[in-house]
């Protein structure tokens, strides 16, 4: 098995430490090949990879995350992996527990992830009630089998960039690949207990790390959940 991990980030002094300790534990995993995608509107060229960054040109938004998000499926696809995870710069991933997760997913058809949510709210793009309801896989952590990114590469002009991205990718495939939501729904089991503000070390495959207002904060408690992960 070949997993792709992506991770959404930006430059930002926060960010570039939540950086420096990612890259500590991500790229030691065979078959497993992680990258860190940002924007930057000083560039040239529409896409440029550097090591394991991928940066495209353009304004870093809330709305250009599914944006970056899409390009890199392009840039990646040929790679032969046989799903992609789509995270954030301060989400720590414990990426053997995510292995053995994977294992027992299908290996076509599936949308699903670290915390599944409904629809109750307005804003990021929501202005009315139309997607009220809504089951979707937070940003914090999407997983797409391989043969989903390709149709999202080869319908990327059908892709609503107006709403944010966690939100927009169930509508999407609500609405044009319903098998993806019978096995999002199916398999839910499987990724139920991914999120958690307390460390269960046999259970947990993502940790969301933000705190309101003190992202210093999150650098330090990222890096000591690291260490715990992979003491």
């Amino acid at each position: 098995m070949k997993v792709c991990i992506l991770f959404i980030y930006s430059d930002d002094i926060i960010y570039n430490s939540m950086l420096e300790i990612q890259q500590k534990y991500v790229h030691k995993f065979n078959n497993v090949d992680s990258y860190f995608i940002k924007m930057n509107n000083l560039q040239n060229d529409d896409i440029i990879i550097n090591d394991d960054i991928i940066s495209i040109k353009g304004n870093e938004t809330l709305y250009n995350i599914l944006y970056k998000t899409v390009k890199s499926f392009e840039l990646l696809f040929d790679n032969n992996y046989d799903f992609f995870v789509r995270s954030n710069i301060s989400t720590i991933i414990d990426i053997n527990q995510l292995l053995d997760v994977l294992e027992k997913l299908p290996k076509t058809n599936y949308y699903g992830g670290a915390n599944i949510m409904n629809l109750q709210w307005y804003g990021s793009g929501i202005v009315d009630k139309t997607y009220f309801g809504l089951n979707f896989t937070s940003g914090i952590g999407i997983i797409l089998s391989t043969d989903i990114v390709k149709h999202f590469i080869l319908n990327k002009d059908k892709i609503d960039y107006s709403i944010v991205d966690d939100v927009s990718i169930s509508i999407y495939l609500h609405k044009n690949i319903p098998e993806s939501i019978n096995n999002f729904l199916k398999y839910k089991h499987l990724t139920h207990n991914l999120y958690t503000n307390i460390l269960d070390l046999d259970k947990d495959s993502f940790y969301r790390n933000k705190t309101i207002g003190d992202r210093k904060l999150d650098t330090l408690l990222m890096n000591h959940i690291v260490n715990i992960i992979y003491k």
